[in-house]
């Protein structure tokens, strides 16, 4: 499977930790969206999730460009792929996965 020219985006929520003084600290959770550059992927059995590895290509106040990411694709969870150019193994693939009962 060919992976250079996929791309994922998704809403990613995090929490980030910042120090206000010396004995305190702000934890914010930021809700944003990454976009990455598919290089692999891997299907965790015990977690059901789907895991995207790739580079950052969309930057933004968190991650910056080329940054090395991480997506968990999770079930009910939206997201969005996108290819520069797509085979009909790649759609009918989608179709099957996207509605098994058809």
């Amino acid at each position: 499977m060919e992976l250079s020219n996929k791309r994922s985006k998704r809403k990613k929520k995090e929490k980030y930790h910042e120090t206000k003084t010396k004995h305190s600290v702000k934890i914010e959770t930021v809700k944003r969206y990454e976009t990455t550059s598919v290089d692999s992927i891997d299907f965790d059995t015990q977690a059901c999730v789907l895991r995207l590895r790739g580079r950052n290509i969309v930057e933004n106040q968190y991650v910056k460009v080329e940054a090395y990411n991480t997506l968990d694709l999770e079930i009910n969870r939206k997201f969005e792929l996108r290819k520069r150019e797509w085979d009909t193994i790649g759609l009918e693939s989608i179709d099957i996965q996207t509605y098994p009962n058809i």
